[in-house]
């Protein structure tokens, strides 16, 4: 316990004294939070808002402060210093107080960082340099009272550089040489006055520059009325390292002067002479003085260096202004310290510097960073040597402020650092070349591109990693441009680290040092790949767009022609300068109206696309068809700003379509209706003549005896008795009545508005009539008939096709009376078609069933009464009706054609039965009976032969 509380009675009294050398320090110094609550607060803080210091922490800076500006910017730095956990010096920012004064500080913010490492309080130590600011304007006004005295003094001033050009002049010099500060800087001497004039006054400068001492000289200058003396004090101006690198001069007009000391002179010369030679002698002396003095005054006050004397104890007793504003104080407190009593040189360095030199003598030299003793943070080069005076040791002190060259170093790291930064968060490949063309530097992006970590190109020559050589042009490049000094553009083609090849372009510029020249060259590199295949793919688009066949045709948002292909050309007649800034319509033929081009544009509004057909007109004023599609292009909010138009000429087309259509629905031979489109015609008379009460009739007509002209004549001869046929018929129909041919010999008429069937009767007997004139065919003299059966709409029936089948039944009923004959369809003709199809269906089966039966009729010969052979005769064993005889069922054979199959069913069975008869010893020849369209088929021997070889009987044996 003992232990315990020593160390907690140490920590109070430790506590108690910093406590104590806070609110003893005249700086306020406070801790806050990241929300802005005053966690420590000294008394001086506490002072300057005339409270207790219990009466400010735990507070906010909006309890003291009105001001809204002020208060985020006090957060905004109190956060920045956190967040970055950096030091912040704020120079100078004005305070509003509540009894509305406003001051001016200089704060230091510091982040205050746990042992655990979090961050989340702020020091800050603020100064008042309300005064410092106050002598600022001060100093200003007096260099503004300097340049109006300058510049009004009947004085001649001036400034020249070592090479002897105008660098400054004063009001007075530009009055008596009648020029200005901006024509004269960077003249001489000789662009002003004759050579000889110039050479002595630039001898007067160089004598100055050379000894580095001022020197007074009387100089005759040329004027307006005349040559003028000018006694000019030249003083050499020295920079900071104490070079020099000008001198100024201060001119009076003494010409007036001059004359009246020549005219006094030669008056007393012979009296005077020695008395005015001492006396101008002592008077140069004491105007060299005084002017040396006012010189050296005027030099301490002007020069940019801080300039400090101190007696040998410590205490102050030279202080120049420059001095002055580095440290933020005023010449007079400068003047009342001791450096033995400065902190801030204690902790800078600079005592340690004064002691030395007071020690060791010679002259020593320190750069040092330090809070001076007025709050104001400065970094200086100092340099501190003795000197005597009055017989007294003393030490001079000169501070030249570095502040900036250090802070710009810093931003320099801090700009490099930026850069590699965006570097390597950038698209583009960014390295850097030494002058020999070895890798400084690469960013991640140009490490993707070669497929190489940047530790391994780094300090490598790129002959070395690609000794393949595909980069040699671009480190000769690299090199050129480092020995040149000039940037470059380079177009490289290299392959990735895919094996594909890419395309790149390169800007390489150079990187000079201040005085080095050249000393690295840095690339900015982009994949160009995606950009060139992306303008070959315009490329191609645009001959596309030029030798397509289709037209295209691109218009702004208002309709107005921009651009036309020269296919545009070919199908519309006019050339690109004859539509270019035209509207479109100008193409208009009057096939369309106007809803037609509303409903358009409707379309391309809501949906930004159309296609169709469009009649236009072209030059030549010909109509045409074109297949035209409209696209719309929007911008980017979603606004028209062209239309294209791609189309083509389907005149040609829809012509070769209207034929195709006229063929699919009329008779490619006659060019009547076909069988589609009777039967679509038939339907809609129909229709018509349901709703109107009225009657149509459908004619089926057959020609008699075509088929004997076609195979007889030829096909050609039968092709014009089809086309004759046709003529005729057409030309005794009215003109609502309707042909077709259904194909072959058939024919097909329909009447409509029939009024009695006696009319239709009287028109059968015109066509018969006139399609039984001869016709004059290919120097054939043809005749032939006509078979027609008529159906009636409504009693026959109500559809097409019944009314076409019960038409065709009754011309089956006219052939079967004699043919060149007509019927009308009865319902007794549907009983008989319709036993003629269940008998044809049945002998179908038959033959494929088994069902028929052969019975032989034996031939007795008359001389001998001997059985000689037999007749093979055909029997139908049908399952519903019995045996049926030949003349029951072979018409129906002849006409379905089964009569082929039934007759070679015959033949076999007959060349079987013989076999058989063989067998038992007969041997009796077979007569078989064959149909006509059996020797039609044009292999009936063939059929035959095989048989008979098939079966084993000898060709005696069977009889056709």
């Amino acid at each position: 316990m003992t232990n315990e509380k020593l160390i907690g009675d140490g920590l109070c009294q430790q506590r108690d004294f910093l406590r104590q050398v806070i609110d003893s320090c005249p700086s306020m110094i406070f801790v806050k939070d990241r929300d802005g609550i005053f966690l420590l607060a000294n008394a001086a803080l506490a002072a300057a808002y005339g409270l207790g210091v219990a009466d400010v922490e735990g507070r906010s800076n909006a309890h003291f402060h009105s001001n809204a500006e002020e208060l985020e910017a006090f957060l905004r730095d109190d956060r920045e210093v956190i967040d970055q956990r950096r030091s912040k010096l704020i120079v100078a920012e004005p305070v509003s107080f509540s009894d509305g004064s406003v001051h001016w500080f200089s704060t230091t913010k510091t982040p205050l960082i746990e042992d655990d490492g979090r961050c989340d309080k702020v020091l800050g130590i603020c100064t008042d340099i309300s005064d410092l600011k106050g002598a600022q304007e001060a100093l200003a006004h007096s260099q503004e009272l300097l340049n109006s005295i300058i510049d009004n003094t009947t004085a001649v001033i001036f400034v020249k550089d070592r090479d002897g050009r105008y660098l400054l002049v004063n009001r007075r010099y530009c009055d008596l040489h009648h020029v200005t500060n901006d024509s004269l800087r960077g003249r001489t001497d000789f662009d002003l006055f004759a050579p000889e004039v110039a050479e002595a006054v630039r001898a007067a400068d160089l004598a100055v520059l050379e000894s580095g001492e001022a020197r007074e000289f009387e100089e005759l200058v040329p004027m307006d009325d005349g040559i003028h003396t000018m006694l000019s004090l030249k003083v050499p101006l020295r920079d900071r390292a104490g070079q020099i690198y000008a001198v100024c001069g201060i001119a009076t007009d003494i010409t007036e002067r001059k004359l009246a000391e020549a005219a006094l002179g030669a008056f007393n010369q012979r009296l005077e002479q020695s008395v005015e030679e001492r006396t101008r002698k002592l008077h140069e002396t004491k105007e060299q003085l005084r002017e040396a003095l006012a010189l050296n005054e005027n030099i301490l006050a002007t020069s940019s260096v801080g300039v400090l004397a101190y007696r040998q104890d410590g205490q102050c007793v030279l202080a120049n202004p420059a001095v002055a504003q580095l440290t933020g104080g005023t010449r007079e407190q400068l003047l009342g310290q001791n450096f033995h009593h400065i902190a801030s040189w204690h902790r800078g360095g600079l005592y340690e510097l004064v002691t030395r030199v007071q020690a060791e003598g010679g002259r020593l030299e320190t750069e040092s960073r330090f809070v001076s003793t007025f709050g104001k943070e400065v970094w200086v080069r100092a340099q501190c040597s003795p000197f005597f005076s009055c017989g007294e040791p003393h030490l001079l002190l000169m501070l030249q402020d570095v502040t900036e060259p250090r802070r710009a170093a810093q931003e320099l790291v801090e700009r490099e650092w930026a850069f590699r930064s965006l570097a390597d968060n950038v698209p583009d490949n960014i390295a850097r070349w030494d002058c020999e063309g070895r890798i400084i530097y690469a960013n991640r992006s140009l490490e993707k591109t070669l497929g190489f970590a940047v530790d391994e190109v780094l300090g490598q020559s790129p002959q070395i990693l690609w000794p393949d050589g595909r980069f040699d042009g671009l480190l000769e490049a690299v090199r050129e441009v480092a020995r040149s000094g000039e940037s470059r553009d380079f177009d490289l083609i290299f392959p990735g680290p895919d094996g594909r090849t890419r395309y790149h372009m390169i800007r390489m510029v150079p990187e000079r040092a201040q005085s080095e020249g050249v000393v690295s060259v840095l690339g900015v590199g982009r994949d160009m790949t995606d950009r060139k295949r992306t303008e070959e793919q315009l490329r191609l688009a645009a001959s596309v767009f030029h030798n397509s066949a289709e037209g295209v045709m691109i218009t702004d948002a208002e309709g107005v022609i921009l651009s036309v292909n020269p296919a545009f050309g070919k199908i519309t007649g006019y050339s690109a300068a004859e539509v270019l800034g035209r509207k479109p319509s100008l193409l208009r033929s009057e096939h369309h109206d106007a809803g037609f081009y509303r409903e358009m544009w409707r379309r391309l509004h809501d949906e930004a696309h159309w296609q169709g057909e469009v009649w236009n007109r072209n030059k030549d004023g010909e109509a045409y068809l074109q297949w035209t599609t409209i696209n719309r292009i929007d911008d980017d909010d979603g606004q028209p700003v062209r239309y294209v138009a791609v189309f083509h000429d389907v005149t040609d087309m829809r012509r070769k379509d209207e034929r195709i259509q006229h063929l699919a629905f009329h008779d490619a031979l006659t060019g009547l209706p076909n069988r589609a489109l009777i039967l679509e015609r038939l339907q809609h008379a129909i229709h018509r003549s349901q709703r109107e009460g009225r009657r149509l009739s459908v004619t089926f007509i057959d020609l008699d005896r075509f088929k004997s002209v076609n195979d007889g004549l030829g096909h050609d001869v039968g092709d014009l008795l089809l086309q004759e046929v046709a003529r005729r018929i057409q030309g005794r129909l009215r003109a609502m009545d309707t042909v077709a041919r259904l194909g072959g010999d058939e024919f097909v008429v329909l009447m409509e508005d029939l009024d009695e069937t006696r009319h239709c009767a009287s028109l059968a007997g015109q066509l018969i009539a006139e399609i039984s004139r001869p016709m004059q065919l290919r120097g054939h003299s043809v005749e032939i008939g006509a078979s027609m059966g008529m159906a009636f709409f409504p009693e026959d029936g109500a559809d097409p096709h019944e009314l076409m089948k019960r038409a065709d039944m009754a011309m089956y009923a006219a052939k079967a009376a004699g043919r060149n004959t007509y019927r009308f369809f009865q319902e007794d003709m549907l009983v008989r078609t319709s036993h003629r199809l269940n008998m044809e269906m049945d002998l179908r089966r038959a033959v494929a069933g088994g069902q028929l039966v052969l019975h032989y009729q034996p031939k007795v010969s008359l001389c001998t009464g001997e059985v000689v052979g037999v007749e093979a005769l055909v029997r139908w064993r049908h399952p519903d009706h019995g045996l049926l005889a030949p003349a029951e069922f072979i018409p129906v054979a002849e006409e379905s054609g089964l009569i082929v199959a039934l007759g070679d069913w015959v033949l076999d069975e007959a060349c079987r039965q013989s076999t058989c008869w063989q067998h038992e010893g007969w041997r009796l020849p077979i007569a078989v009976n064959v149909s006509a369209r059996q020797l039609d088929s044009g292999d009936l021997a063939e059929r035959i032969a095989a048989l008979v070889r098939r079966h084993g009987i000898a060709p005696a044996d069977l009889e056709i």
